[in-house]
């Protein structure tokens, strides 16, 4: 995040400082969203301010795209929505850069980010569905 927002020109130092205040969020708005999603949520929020990754880190994003699968199942729009953003994080990074466009160097930051902003929206109207369900005893 930090390189992507250096080439927008905007100088962010303490851009890990938000990864730890977003960090602090979940936790505390930790009842508003599903219980499974937490490490998912965590795992994003490294990657994306927190941490310097290569590609071999990515798989570490599997807790993201489990969530993404279990919540797509069964709506094939945001199936395939969530398949092709996929499929941009895995593509080739040398065919990217053979186009000459500086800005498709950080295409990866932006699809975590909004692979990490997809699992939070599902978590949360999951959850909110969850505390509308009258309990059967």
């Amino acid at each position: 995040m930090e390189s992507l927002l250096a080439f927008f020109g905007w100088n962010l130092p303490g851009i890990k400082i938000l990864g730890l205040i977003l960090t602090a969020l979940l936790w505390v708005f930790r009842n508003k969203i599903n219980r499974e999603d937490i490490f998912a949520l965590l795992m994003g929020i490294s990657f994306t301010f927190l941490g310097y990754t290569h590609v071999y880190d990515y798989v570490g994003l599997l807790p993201i795209l489990t969530s993404l699968w279990l919540y797509c199942y069964g709506n094939q729009k945001a199936s395939l929505g969530m398949i092709g953003l996929v499929f941009l994080l895995f593509f080739p990074r040398r065919i990217f850069l053979a186009a000459g466009l500086p800005f498709l160097v950080h295409w990866r930051t932006i699809v975590v980010l909004i692979l990490l902003i997809s699992v939070l929206f599902f978590s949360i109207k999951a959850k909110s569905h969850q505390r509308f369900q009258p309990e059967i005893a």
